[in-house]
């Protein structure tokens, strides 16, 4: 009996263990995805001059950026809010269309 319950302690704190680095793992894939992503933005914004126009699927990435990280509150401050930033990141990930226009 008390083999068993030494065991069945090992396998909980192994469990826990196997828990707590799958987390620290996904955080590290959510950073790259938002490095990835971000860099993608600048690809797509500093183009040279002659490819650049103001519509299609590059002007509404721009209206996009332009949005997310240049926000101003009531008074014309400078917003500065991670976690909002982060949730449009993340819907912008999540469809298909804006994805493809990213991946341009």
């Amino acid at each position: 009996m008390i083999g068993a319950n030494r065991l069945l302690h090992e396998l909980d704190d192994m469990h826990s263990s196997v828990n707590r680095l799958e987390a620290e793992l996904m955080s590290e894939l959510e950073n790259v995805r938002l490095v990835r992503l971000l860099h993608k933005f600048s690809f797509i914004n500093k183009q040279p001059v002659p490819r650049w126009s103001e519509t299609g699927d590059r002007y509404v990435i721009k209206l996009f950026r332009d949005y997310v990280f240049h926000q101003v509150d009531g008074n014309g401050n400078p917003v500065i809010n991670l976690s909002s930033t982060l949730a449009q990141t993340n819907v912008l990930c999540s469809f298909p269309a804006m994805s493809r226009a990213v991946s341009l």
